[in-house]
């Protein structure tokens, strides 16, 4: 077993003991090297996934009183009555039908994209980001397609991820230090180095 330039172990199978192998130390080179995921990846994750949520947004935008205000084709009224008044506590796009304030919760959904495309206090706005993209889907549900439940797993799955530990301000504010993930470490389990 030999060290790569990223100090990521590098297995050879010409110098492989089979015994070796299937020996703990190898076992885990040998995961590491087969789906181990580098956090520089991870960087290029979280921006291309808050440019997604900036262009779906911008996307959204231009049917904004179509679709989302009560002057629209659906009035939170009908979305009430069949969801049931249990999820209309949850929703934060249903809280509201008046344009300026449809207008205001764009704006801040669109701030939370802005803060996880340049990575500043990256877990708080992907949980806060998931919330307002599953309450967006939930506004209007005809609406919703494969790829806004595709965005709202991403996000989900974003938050078990250290997508903020390179190429972000929270990189710079950190100073090195690596923390584990909120709520919980999932790198042994995906082999994140």
């Amino acid at each position: 077993v030999s060290t790569q330039s990223t100090g990521r172990p590098a297995m050879k199978a010409s110098n492989m003991n089979p015994v070796a192998f299937f020996s703990p130390t190898g076992l885990s080179t040998a995961l590491k090297c087969s789906v181990g995921l580098d956090r520089r990846s991870l960087a290029l994750f979280r921006v291309l996934l808050g440019w997604t949520i900036i262009y779906d947004l911008w996307d959204r935008s231009s049917d904004l009183e179509t679709f989302y205000s009560d002057e629209g084709i659906l009035p939170r009224r009908l979305v009430m009555e069949g969801l049931g008044d249990s999820r209309a506590w949850f929703d934060l796009y249903l809280s509201t039908g008046a344009m300026f304030w449809l207008t205001i919760l764009f704006c801040v959904h669109t701030m939370f994209g802005i803060f996880i495309l340049v990575g500043f206090y990256t877990k708080t706005f992907t949980l806060l980001a998931f919330i307002f993209q599953h309450s967006l889907i939930w506004r209007v549900v005809p609406l919703a397609h494969g790829g806004d439940l595709y965005l709202n797993c991403l996000l989900f799955i974003s938050n078990l991820l250290p997508i903020g530990d390179y190429y972000s301000i929270d990189a710079l504010l950190s100073k090195g230090e690596r923390t584990p993930s909120f709520p919980f470490d999932i790198r042994p389990v995906l082999c994140v180095d």
